[in-house]
């Protein structure tokens, strides 16, 4: 991915693939992709783009139920703690 530089500003501008790549790469890597992993992912002639937006999509809302649970989980320690609520051991491991 290389920028075309804008002769009048020196800007460097990106074409709608590279931006493209550019994003599909940034979700890659929030999923925990490395980065030499991330480069060879394209060139495989069984890559699917859509099918990795799909797959990013569903490991980024599995990731963000598991947040959502340590969250409220450490909502309720902090009540627990004050005495506004209480929970079970198995409940504070969950």
């Amino acid at each position: 991915m290389r920028p075309q530089c804008n002769a009048e500003n020196g800007y460097r501008e990106y074409s709608e693939e590279d931006l493209d790549k550019l994003q599909q790469i940034l979700f890659f890597e929030q999923c925990g992709f490395s980065l030499e992993r991330i480069k060879k992912l394209p060139s495989n002639p069984r890559f699917d783009r859509a099918r990795a937006f799909e797959l990013q999509k569903k490991h980024l809302i599995l990731e963000k139920e598991r947040i959502e649970a340590m969250l409220n989980t450490l909502e309720r320690t902090l009540k627990t703690m004050k005495g506004e609520d209480s929970m079970s051991q198995r409940e504070k491991l969950k």
